[in-house]
């Protein structure tokens, strides 16, 4: 599945089979987790670079007492390097216009999340924003190569995530227990932010130029831990993201056999479903759910269709309403989970499960509009490249996923939103 060279392909299968033993004991998580992180500095920085993208589907696992998660080490010696080369004359980081203002934008941010908080909460924000501006940077002129190479690791590191999942059964209890109460597929993160890495990787694998007969493998994984995360965001967020790429298929509108095909292949997955569904036991609560959602929205309790998310984002939206004038434009300059929403006064509740909702209150009307033209600015440099339309895809599905998780301080949500 994945065309690497052989070191390269032993060094993540070695990587990929130690990971798959992690939390089975803590004395071997610490063992392992030190063998990972010398690994990861006796190699060079473009080999950090991918693997910053590789590990990232097991964040939330690989953490460190005392310190928290591995990616912290894997900061540091980025960092080290990078300045390192830099002193040295070997690394140009080709910082643009742009990307100085947003580091700017993010380092006046601290200043003032320090003089008002006392912490330095997005000074993390600001590391992974600036590694990633590097990573793409230093990618940029076989960008094509790099990010096919970064897909494909990515779908790998995502199919050992599931794994991982499964061999250490690693579900909840979720639903609305009222009426269904079901087990929810973890993998390696909470059931629908692992649904979004599963959609990640089925678009990647959807333009990636591997065989068809490669693909069926991955796809059957990737298709399995999203029907078993009972996600209904992240199952309507996959026919979403096949809509679109057949939306911006040229073969789409040219070719009415190609057309055909697709539309016969959804007919028969659909079908296939209604029939099947009293004998395949693992469809019986995703379409369940799916059944229930659909009511709730047929009856206009859009509340209970959203598991409460749309009462939540109303509150949020209502007290942002009454905060002060300079306090809307600017935010109140923290990340920070309990200085923030003690400070606005809603405790208990930590997130809005609205991406933009949240990116108001931290950094204010200016500064969620200055993110998102960053964001469209740097996908409009690349619209020559082999992957645009990939890229596309990936921004708009992240930005659609906002809508439903919270994600403004989620490492994840900035990698693939800004390379």
């Amino acid at each position: 599945m994945i065309k690497l060279a052989q070191k390269e392909k032993l060094l993540y299968s070695f990587f990929a089979t130690a990971l798959l033993f992690i939390n089975f004991n803590s004395n071997l998580d610490i063992i392992i987790m030190s063998i990972i992180v010398l690994c990861y500095a006796s190699l060079s920085l473009k080999d950090n670079l991918y693997l910053y993208v590789f590990f990232m589907p097991f964040d939330e696992i690989l953490a460190i007492p005392m310190l928290g998660s591995i990616y912290r080490i894997f900061q540091a010696i980025i960092l080290a390097k990078i300045f390192h080369l830099f002193i040295k004359r070997k690394l140009d980081p080709k910082f643009s216009l742009s990307d100085i203002l947003l580091l700017l934008f993010l380092i006046i941010y601290i200043g003032c999340s320090i003089i008002l908080y006392g912490n330095m909460n997005v000074l993390g924000l600001f590391i992974n924003i600036l590694i990633v501006i590097i990573i793409r940077n230093s990618f940029i002129d076989n960008l094509d190569q790099h990010l096919s190479k970064m897909f494909k690791l990515f779908i790998f590191s995502v199919c050992m995530a599931i794994f991982w999942g499964l061999i250490h059964h690693n579900f909840m209890m979720g639903g609305d227990l009222r009426t269904i109460a079901m087990m929810r597929f973890k993998g390696t993160q909470e059931p629908n932010v692992m649904a979004l890495y599963i959609n990640i990787s089925i678009l990647f694998l959807f333009y990636l130029n591997v065989q068809i007969k490669n693909k069926i493998i991955p796809l059957i994984l990737l298709y399995t831990g999203l029907f078993l995360t009972v996600s209904i965001s992240g199952l309507v967020l996959n026919l979403s993201i096949i809509l679109i790429v057949l939306l911006l298929n040229k073969k789409t509108y040219v070719s009415i056999k190609h057309n055909l095909s697709y539309l016969i292949t959804l007919l028969f997955v659909i079908l296939s479903v209604i029939i099947l569904r009293n004998y395949l036991s693992f469809l019986e609560i995703p379409l369940e759910r799916f059944q229930e959602k659909l009511n709730y929205v047929l009856q206009g309790n859009f509340n209970s269709a959203t598991t409460g998310r749309t009462e939540l984002n109303d509150m949020y939206l209502q007290h942002f309403k009454e905060m002060a004038l300079h306090e809307q434009i600017f935010g109140v300059f923290t990340l920070n989970g309990n200085n923030m929403w003690n400070y606005l006064h809603l405790v208990k509740v930590n997130v809005s499960h609205n991406t933009f909702t949240d990116m108001l209150y931290s950094f204010g009307v200016l500064g969620l509009l200055f993110l998102l033209i960053y964001v469209f600015k740097s996908l409009y440099s690349k619209i020559n490249i082999h992957f645009f339309k990939c890229l596309l895809v990936l921004k708009i599905t992240l930005l659609v996923s906002g809508f439903t998780l919270s994600m403004f301080d989620s490492r994840y949500f900035y990698v693939w939103m800004i390379l």
